[in-house]
């Protein structure tokens, strides 16, 4: 039974995360349609889709520290209002506006998804004790709904209507965060039995996954470094997962426009990618609550690397829609998984944890938005893609050093919920 504030504010952060991430995944798709229309290069193009990314990434540890000493009950619905209603300003009106105005509004629409995924990322993981991974892929599920369905509706607002349709998205989609603003503005009644049995749960996980406990100082020493060790293997993890997921994502319109797909095409497979990371984080997230979480990690990327290829050379959206869901389930079985391993890594203070961790993610999909646009100017596109193979088969071995904690912390649940 999930305490009924924990619940309003689950579901509200939930609803939230599908509406951001429509037009957080638009982003491809939209700068593709402006290709023509601002005359734009293919590394304009990964400056454009990789700054709004940084920006989206560097603020979300600032914004992750300010929710564990603020709160997210005023933050939460403007942080989503403000990324739909810049994306909306700065498509619907690019033509007008140029690219030197339409760069710096499209990147400050991140900002929004830098405030709001902290906050998200916490509430999810506090829903229901003992289940941290599967509340968590629940929350991440819709996000990837909305990233799934946002090259789709954008692909067809634009054949339809042109950049004009993605503001006419934007005025409709505002009413998610006015309805986020009435869930979340009620009275907080947390049970402080609730809150400290939840932080015992946070310090056993952290204990488990960073090797700190009741030992002798040399036992401490050994532990801690083993612990740093950790640390740098997740954020190795994290770096090329970026490239190999949200690279993969954000040239995939561009590889597709050049091959004459239609907009509409473009998002389809777009978002059956996107599709197929939804419903893989969820069926990975109750497997990892079950076992051991490394397994679930290496086996769902290597099966994501293998497909990979597939999706790349398919020259029709038919083959290209299938090998989407299969290449999206296995590259984002991982994200909830990883997020909840980053939060046990900071027990009591997991808005930064999800802050640091989130904003390491969207810069190093940052940087390989970029690189990969500049490497597209110069070789084919499909050959500087097909290069994430290589990360995906280092992410599966990598993983596998990641200290092992088994399902076990469960036994809280019923305590605190």
């Amino acid at each position: 039974m999930i305490p009924e504030e924990r619940r309003r504010l689950f579901v509200a952060v939930t609803v939230g995360h599908f509406g951001i991430d429509v037009f957080n995944s638009m982003g491809p798709v939209v700068v593709t349609f402006l290709v023509q229309p601002l005359g734009l290069s293919a590394a304009q193009v990964g400056l454009a889709v990789g700054l709004h990314q940084l920006l989206a990434g560097a603020t979300q540890p600032a914004f992750g520290w300010l929710v564990d000493r603020v709160g997210s009950r005023l933050l939460g619905p403007l942080s989503v209002a403000w990324a739909i209603g810049l994306v909306a300003l700065s498509v619907g009106w690019a033509e007008r506006l140029g690219w030197a105005l339409f760069l710096p509004l499209f990147a400050a629409a991140a900002l929004g998804s830098g405030a709001f995924h902290p906050q998200g990322t916490l509430h999810a993981g506090r829903a229901v004790a003992g289940r941290e991974s599967t509340t968590t892929s629940y929350f991440f599920l819709a996000g990837q709904l909305g990233l799934a369905l946002g090259p789709l509706l954008a692909g067809l607002a634009l054949d339809r209507f042109g950049a004009p349709g993605i503001a006419g998205m934007g005025a409709v989609a505002l009413l998610v965060p006015v309805w986020m603003a009435q869930r979340m503005s009620g009275p907080r009644h947390e049970s402080p039995s609730a809150v400290s049995l939840f932080d015992q749960q946070a310090r056993r996980g952290a204990a488990a996954v960073l090797g700190h406990g009741r030992t002798d100082r040399g036992e401490s020493s050994r532990r801690g470094a083993g612990g740093g060790r950790a640390v740098a293997i997740l954020a190795a993890v994290f770096s090329m997962r970026a490239w190999l997921f949200i690279g993969t994502a954000s040239f995939l319109p561009l590889l597709f426009s050049g091959r004459g797909w239609s907009a509409a095409g473009q998002g389809l497979v777009v978002g059956a990618f996107w599709m197929g990371g939804a419903l893989g984080g969820v069926l990975a997230g109750a497997r990892a609550d079950r076992g051991d979480r490394r397994l679930v990690v290496a086996s769902t990327t290597l099966l994501g690397t293998a497909i990979l290829p597939l999706l790349l050379m398919a020259q029709t959206p038919l083959p290209a829609l299938f090998a989407a869901v299969l290449a999206g389930a296995g590259l984002g079985a991982p994200h909830s998984i990883l997020m909840v391993l980053a939060q046990e890594m900071l027990p009591l203070r997991r808005g930064l944890a999800s802050g640091a961790a989130l904003g390491f993610l969207f810069a190093c999909g940052a940087l390989a938005s970029w690189g990969i646009g500049l490497l597209a100017d110069r070789l084919p596109l499909e050959q500087v893609l097909l290069l994430g193979v290589a990360p995906g088969l280092l992410v599966g071995a990598l993983v596998l050093l990641l200290p092992s904690r088994q399902a076990g912390l469960g036994r809280l649940a019923e305590e605190v919920s």
